[in-house]
């Protein structure tokens, strides 16, 4: 179900664009590079050039966040891939800095 807070965008050719279900100005410092849904639908990874991933929790049957942003800052380059395994809450990111970690988004520990 959509809120009633969903906005249609329309491009200047007239051409109707999908439906913008969840917006959020300036989550990261830096330009977004790759984005990640858990298994379950339920959290939202981003990484960005400003060497962060941002974890949301997401509240789909309303389109909004429904936790406390947590930011993992373990890369010296531009994080450039996520991906959550099967378990829901662990996660790969790997980086422009060569380097590939594997972090518990709900513990808050990564190696």
């Amino acid at each position: 179900m959509l809120s009633d807070s969903v906005q249609t965008l329309v491009r200047e050719d007239g051409c109707q664009d999908l439906p913008v279900l969840f917006k959020r100005n300036r989550h990261h410092r830096g330009s977004v590079y790759t984005v990640a849904w858990n298994p379950t639908g339920n959290v939202l990874a981003t990484g960005s050039n400003d060497k962060s991933v941002i974890v949301v929790g997401f509240d789909a049957d309303n389109c909004i966040s429904n936790s406390t942003d947590r930011e993992f800052s373990f890369h010296k380059g531009t994080v450039r891939d996520i991906h959550f395994h099967d378990d829901a809450t662990m996660l790969s990111v790997g980086g422009g800095d060569n380097l590939l970690h594997l972090s518990d988004v709900e513990k808050g520990w990564s190696s």
